[in-house]
């Protein structure tokens, strides 16, 4: 989000049509389309340790994890592009999107980190089956972690140590695992 500019307008079944034939991805919002800016090479670092922890931990649970290019939709309101994101509902298998995640990560920009601690923060926390929504920085070793325990979300920040639970995998993400091979 976060683009100055006054954004494109569309229906949902244009935005899909639309953003087949795009060089750049979108996100789409009520009806509004956003150019997502591209990220630095520390954001895809922390994004590929993060899903290959993850992938790792899937594999033989009948749950599948995503990065980049799938979408999130939420109702035909919202379509996001999260750095990772885990299903492991196995309805939920369109080709595009997600729309029943358990786990759901992005790591902060400058120009995004507001739009993912507010509207898309309200958002992601309505998701049924969400359990783990983390928020990381690139600048320093630190996750802000929203967890769902028992339908109630609690808010915890790592970053001196520890891990985040990811009870759909049955696994742990230490901070050592998202930061590897990173200078921070």
């Amino acid at each position: 989000m976060g683009a100055a500019s006054q954004p494109r307008r569309m229906s949902l079944e244009e935005y899909f049509a639309f953003e087949r034939k795009s060089r750049r991805k979108h996100e789409f919002v009520n009806g509004a389309v956003y150019a997502m800016a591209g990220g630095s090479l520390t954001h895809n670092r922390i994004a590929l340790n993060i899903a290959g922890a993850l992938n790792g931990a899937a594999r033989g649970s009948g749950c599948q994890v995503f990065i980049a290019d799938v979408k999130l939709k939420i109702g035909d309101e919202r379509v996001y592009y999260p750095d990772v994101r885990v299903t492991c509902d196995p309805s939920d298998n369109n080709e595009l999107y997600v729309t029943r995640p358990c786990v759901l990560v992005e790591v902060l920009s400058p120009t995004t980190q507001r739009a993912d601690r507010t509207e898309k923060l309200e958002k992601h926390l309505e998701i049924p089956g969400l359990r783990l929504y983390a928020m990381v920085s690139p600048y320093r070793r630190q996750v802000e972690a929203y967890e769902r325990a028992n339908d109630r979300w609690g808010f915890r920040t790592l970053n001196e140590g520890g891990s985040l639970e990811i009870p759909c995998l049955a696994a742990s993400l230490s901070l050592d695992e998202v930061y590897q091979g990173i200078a921070i």
